[in-house]
């Protein structure tokens, strides 16, 4: 078996129906792929969507449990998994319409361990936003083979989104690779650790991910529990940063990074009362991130001027400004 899709899926009824119905509207055979769904304790109709598309196809299995959360029912879906290789997909996004089978043959031509494909946002109803100019830097790299390390130099540039990686199962089961369990932003870790492995990758400059972003997504809605995994996240990546075995440009690499995702934090920490930032920054030992690079867009360049004058003091500055940002976004 060629590929299989690892679908977990939470309470996703208004999305999982076209997330489902776009893996099967590829140039694949059945008996070329299997989509693993991991129905992790779902509480609406999903389920029922679930058994649907299970009497249309038999190629689909369904891991059914209580919820555990996304990196748990990730791993679970790839411990059934039996494809050569693997595509992660959150059941609220969509693949184009036959985009994956050349990009799944080239990876398999070519004996690559990773391919990394491209994306696009859409709003919660499906509409295409706007594109960035955030791959216009891996361009220069398109259809190259390359190795881990500019995989996570030049190739990520920080989005750390794994649904866009095919990943050669093998690989992980080797090298025990899963994602760490019962956190958020389990993405970020996982990414670096697969960089480090990879010895064949390509990048194709080809979207086939369609990533919608929901008002209630990980990324955009911070709570207690998301900022000290966020903290924990960053701290795991510090205690890569400045190892002299890694090339001198993925420590810079892992020092933006750090310095990007902190800036994140504290802007997300503005969003919080007086009360609960002060019961947070007791739980995070900010004194380990003493001081961030200045670089970036202009908002990052003046939170990380700011964070290495005043340290925490900066959350204060940001509040109101965050706080006015909300109240015109509504």
């Amino acid at each position: 078996m060629k590929l299989s899709y690892i679908v977990p899926v939470y309470n996703v009824e208004a999305y999982l129906d076209k997330c489902l119905q776009s893996l099967y509207n590829q140039s694949l055979e059945l008996v070329d792929f299997e989509v693993v769904i991991i129905n992790d304790g779902s509480s609406d109709n999903s389920l029922k969507i679930i058994e649907k598309y299970r009497s249309l196809y038999q190629n689909i299995t369904l891991i059914d449990q209580e919820n555990q959360g996304l990196s748990v029912a990730r791993n679970n879906g790839i411990g059934q998994a039996k494809g050569d290789y693997i595509l992660c997909v959150d059941s609220d996004d969509f693949l184009i319409q036959d985009s994956i089978s050349n990009l799944l043959q080239k990876a398999i031509d070519l004996d690559l361990d990773v391919l990394r494909g491209e994306y696009r946002y859409c709003d919660d109803a499906g509409n295409f936003l706007l594109l960035d100019d955030t791959k216009r830097h891996r361009y220069q790299y398109s259809y190259k083979i390359i190795d881990g390390d500019l995989l996570f130099q030049c190739i990520y540039c920080k989005e750390f989104y794994i649904p866009l990686l095919l990943i050669r199962r093998s690989l992980l089961l080797e090298n025990r690779l899963y994602f760490r369990e019962h956190v958020y932003f389990e993405d970020i870790e996982f990414a670096f650790k697969l960089s480090l492995l990879a010895k064949r990758v390509m990048y194709v400059p080809i979207v086939f991910y369609i990533y919608r972003l929901r008002d209630g997504s990980i990324t955009r809605n911070l709570t207690y529990k998301k900022i000290l995994d966020l903290f924990a996240a960053i701290k795991g990546l510090k205690s890569y940063s400045g190892m002299i075995i890694y090339p001198e440009k993925t420590n810079r690499v892992l020092e933006e990074t750090i310095s990007q995702l902190t800036v994140y934090l504290l802007i997300s920490l503005s969003n919080f009362t007086v009360k609960d930032r002060k019961e947070l920054l007791k739980q995070l030992d900010m004194k380990s991130i003493s001081s961030l690079l200045v670089f970036g867009n202009i908002k990052e360049v003046i939170v990380s001027v700011l964070y290495n004058v005043l340290g925490t003091n900066v959350i204060g500055l940001l509040s109101p400004v965050v706080r006015l940002r909300n109240s015109l976004l509504k």
